[in-house]
């Protein structure tokens, strides 16, 4: 098990801004705001984003498999939950982030999942015994 915390933060964009804002704001202009504060620089160990493929989820839901309605989902990690939740208190987040977040993220429709990721296969090798 890694010793991390992953937390993602759901876009709930549908309805609210297009595609070319969130693809500008949120996938290049956003990581530098962020990743530029001392606390996230200090305490955020990795930060990812999964973009949702609009075509494949029509694809799908064609098949009838049911779907979140989130445009995509930033992973983080942290050494520690308290590591996490300090970035999110500091000045900087709250004066200099959360202002730029509102450009494209609908808080009401979104969501926060803390947890630990555990590999079950990597780079096509099982780590698990089947």
């Amino acid at each position: 098990m890694k010793n991390f915390i992953d937390s993602g933060w759901a876009r709930g964009l549908e309805q609210r801004d297009s595609r070319l804002i969130l693809d500008c704001s949120w996938s290049q202009e956003h990581p530098k705001v962020w990743l530029n504060i001392a606390a996230a620089k200090a305490k955020i160990t990795a930060y990812s984003q999964f973009h949702v493929d609009k075509t494949a989820t029509g694809a799908l839901k064609a098949m009838g498999v049911p779907l979140g309605h989130h445009d995509g989902v930033a992973i983080m990690e942290a050494e520690s939950l308290e590591a996490f939740l300090s970035v999110y208190q500091d000045k900087d987040f709250l004066e200099i982030v959360l202002p730029d977040e509102k450009r494209f993220i609908d808080r009401d429709k979104s969501f926060v999942l803390f947890g630990h990721q555990e590999d079950k296969k990597v780079n096509g090798k099982l780590l698990v015994d089947i």
